[in-house]
């Protein structure tokens, strides 16, 4: 169970140091940060290209909008790694009307 925990703690410490496609550490959400970026959405039409959004495509609303969590290991995987990583990700858990699953590759 310890491991378990370990392995969870680290996942959302590792999940606040993503790198956006740039190499930089964060995503301008706003403000000054995100003055410098400009997307005209006239000219940046699918499937080639769709200007940065805070919000879901096609006026869908968020609650309505699945979420995909992806998780890999980098390194090899011993087989005590193998029982937990199946302990953690075999766990269906409901948030708010829908079950979350798993699958492995």
């Amino acid at each position: 169970m310890r491991i378990t925990a370990a392995i969870l703690v680290a996942a959302v410490s590792l999940a606040s140091s993503v790198l956006a496609q740039d190499g930089t550490p964060n995503i301008p959400a706003g403000g000054s940060a995100g003055a410098s970026y400009s997307c005209d959405p006239n000219a940046c039409k699918l499937p080639d290209c769709l200007c940065a959004s805070t919000s879901p495509p096609n006026g869908l609303k968020p609650e309505d909008v699945p979420q995909f969590v992806t998780i890999t290991f980098d390194d090899s995987i011993q087989a005590k790694l193998v029982q937990t990583a199946h302990e953690l990700l075999n766990v269906k858990q409901v948030v708010k009307r829908c079950e979350a699953f798993v699958t492995a590759r």
